[in-house]
């Protein structure tokens, strides 16, 4: 014990610590901002990098028609078990076609803006009208063009 307490003792004491504790501290803030020094190890140079963990996906394509879109409401059937595209909702604003799904708890079924689902909602956004004749209804002639 008395050792442990010699060697506590003549660290605590010793004018270099302070130095090598703030130098410490600096190469660790280093690495925090400019990452891990590279590693040149012989057996990884003939190694492809690791490829991404998980590939974003990719926009849905622009040139649905009217009854091609309504398939992307959320609502999933018996039918579309295998479907890799069930359970996704698109909107179409203005003429081009976005992806919704991460928002299905408003989009999806049940949510308050499920009528939008699979539908062009250019028109019914524009009038702030949950009415089915502004839904799947592109043409914008009929509303000012702040609304637009």
């Amino acid at each position: 014990m008395e050792a442990i307490t010699s060697a506590y003792f003549s660290l605590a004491n010793s004018e270099w610590l302070p130095y090598a504790l703030l130098a410490l501290a600096f190469a660790m803030l280093l690495q925090s901002l400019f990452g891990a020094p590279a590693t040149f190890d012989s057996e990884q140079s003939g190694k492809a990098p690791p490829a991404a963990e998980e590939e974003e996906e990719p926009d849905p394509p622009r040139d649905f028609t009217t009854e091609q879109l309504r398939k992307f409401n959320g609502v999933v059937t018996e039918d579309d078990k295998f479907n890799p595209d069930a359970g996704k909702i698109y909107i179409c604003l203005k003429g081009t076609v976005y992806n919704v799904s991460a928002a299905a708890n408003m989009y999806g079924p049940g949510g308050n803006y499920h009528l939008f689902a699979g539908r062009d909602a250019s028109l019914a956004l524009a009038k702030m009208s949950f009415e089915d004749q502004h839904l799947d209804n592109p043409d914008l002639s009929g509303t000012a063009a702040h609304d637009r």
